[in-house]
């Protein structure tokens, strides 16, 4: 319960029905807002169809972020490829309604496992594109090997299902990525976070920067998870990789607002982050920011946040696994 935490002496959690009536079904007592937020599911992205997908077309109103918007992209995830993958495999993607080519209006975040990169970039019509990335084993007190857990021994000691890094307790790490404005990624616009740790400095020169992207904010757009919105492919290796909670930020969120989404200790090595209700966050996140939210409850495609509602295809299903 968000602001009861007694009920005429009783602790609210001992306490499952008001004048009857189950809890679940009541939104106030005497005024006082109820949470009735919970986390049961998650999105199982599967591996044995070459189609597997995750993914929305959305209107031209939703999502409209162009090169020189900030925004951020938030997500749990478990994952599932193996050491074998030695390839890309896509976590999230957004890029032109009804066209198959990845040059059109895309930004996507995407894990090489064959050199242990992140890479967030987006890219336009003509290959104009920004394309940065992290690697994993990056070592250093404040750089990525240190901040994911994973280590800096390449590639042993790369990320995968059997090499996980710091996580949750239930196995799930969050993956925050942050951009400001301006029509490049570089080191002074965009941040990488694991569980609420900035992974370091994440750019370099040869990051494959070319020409200038250009998104535009007039084109109906699609959204995808787990898979290439262009092609609804992926590539995977291993058990299925699990997604939580994905929410998109029309902003540049602050490392003390990555913390209150890890909801646990704000420390390197942290195991103890829980969702939260998202639309009802606490300070310092402003639920106004918010322009997408996907949960996986209920049948795993409903956006409660942007008109975006997925559909799943090949192995993809809402699963009981929540982060």
């Amino acid at each position: 319960m968000a602001n009861v935490s007694k009920i005429i002496g009783s602790l609210a959690t001992a306490i499952n029905k008001v004048s009857g009536s189950a809890i679940s079904g009541l939104s106030k007592i005497m005024g006082a807002t109820i949470s009735l937020f919970s986390n049961t599911k998650s999105l199982s992205h599967g591996i044995t169809s070459e189609v597997d997908f995750a993914t929305a077309a959305s209107t031209a109103s939703d999502f409209q972020l162009t090169e020189a918007d900030a925004w951020s992209i938030s997500f749990w995830i478990k994952p599932g490829w193996t050491s074998s993958l030695g390839t890309s495999t896509h976590l999230i993607a957004s890029s032109e309604a009804g066209s198959s080519s990845a040059q059109d209006e895309m930004w996507r975040v995407y894990y090489n496992e064959s050199n242990n990169r992140l890479y967030f970039g987006w890219r336009s019509a003509s290959n104009q594109r920004s394309n940065n990335f992290i690697y994993f084993h990056n070592p250093g007190v404040n750089a990525a090997a240190t901040i994911s857990g994973l280590g800096n021994s390449f590639p042993s000691d790369n990320w995968t299902a059997a090499h996980p890094g710091y996580t949750n307790a239930n196995g799930f790490t969050l993956i925050t990525l942050t951009k400001g404005t301006g029509t490049f990624a570089t080191n002074s616009n965009w941040t990488a976070y694991w569980n609420s740790k900035d992974l370091g400095n994440p750019w370099y020169s040869s990051g494959n920067n070319n020409g200038t992207p250009d998104l535009t904010d007039s084109v109906a757009r699609k959204f995808s998870i787990g898979n290439k919105s262009w092609d609804n492919k992926n590539n995977m290796n291993g058990a299925a990789t699990l997604y939580d909670e994905v929410s998109l930020w029309n902003v540049e969120l602050s490392q003390a607002q990555v913390a209150a989404i890890w909801n646990g200790t704000d420390a390197v090595g942290a195991e103890d982050g829980v969702p939260l209700n998202l639309q009802d966050p606490p300070s310092p996140l402003n639920s106004d920011n918010l322009i997408g939210y996907w949960r996986f409850e209920t049948d795993g495609t409903v956006s409660t946040v942007g008109s975006a509602t997925l559909t799943l295809g090949g192995d993809v299903e809402s699963v009981t696994s929540p982060a």
